[in-house]
């Protein structure tokens, strides 16, 4: 349970608000479903329905920043990947670079070795 809310605490309060406007809703329609006047039934009306907007609006707002949350650990995730994979690209980078050179080094030897005589076939 302390895993559940350390990691999802926003989300488990954000659901508890939403079901706690659902709450004061039917409390507040509870209350006035007998009355008559409308000036009996506006206080009820007035305070369960400002109390479910807030618990509303209050739920929706940690919904929201725990999805947030999720988006940063996501992108945090994706820069690991992209730094891991950076390291390892710059690695082959100066691997094929020293190939490169060692290459280059051969094929330079090659074009300063003088030309060798052809050799001439024997008539018979």
């Amino acid at each position: 349970m302390k895993r559940l809310m350390r990691e999802r605490g926003r989300l488990v309060v954000g659901v508890a608000l939403l079901m706690g406007a659902i709450v004061a809703i039917g409390v507040g329609y509870a209350s006035i479903a007998n009355e008559l006047f409308v000036a009996i039934q506006l206080p009820f009306i007035l305070g369960a329905g400002g109390a479910a907007l807030l618990c509303t609006g209050v739920g929706l707002v940690l919904l929201r920043s725990q999805d947030d949350v999720d988006t940063r650990a996501r992108l945090r995730s994706l820069q690991d990947t992209h730094d891991a994979m950076t390291d390892r690209f710059q690695a082959v980078g100066v691997q094929m670079e020293y190939v490169t050179q060692l290459l280059e080094a051969v094929l330079q030897d090659d074009a300063d070795a003088p030309a060798r005589p052809a050799i001439r076939q024997l008539q018979r």
